[in-house]
């Protein structure tokens, strides 16, 4: 029955993507991984996006091509 809501570009929600190469990646979020914390459910414990990172004059262009707030894998 709790939620902590954080703003875009909070700190340390970001990832350098620096020297990483052009393709589509599965960029995954994970909660309580080591399952430290007791819940009802632990099957909702992960989303992801699939993204394609491009690369245009030294500057990296991020497309969403896919959300699932269901898991890890999209």
């Amino acid at each position: 029955g709790y939620t902590d809501r954080y703003p875009g570009f909070f700190h340390g929600q970001n990832v350098d993507v620096t020297g990483v190469p052009s393709g589509i990646y599965d960029l995954v979020h994970r909660v309580n991984e080591s399952m430290l914390l007791r819940e009802l459910r632990y099957d909702n414990d992960a989303a992801s996006v699939r993204i394609r990172l491009r690369w245009a004059a030294g500057a990296p262009k991020v497309t969403v091509l896919r959300s699932c707030t269901g898991g890890a894998t999209c």
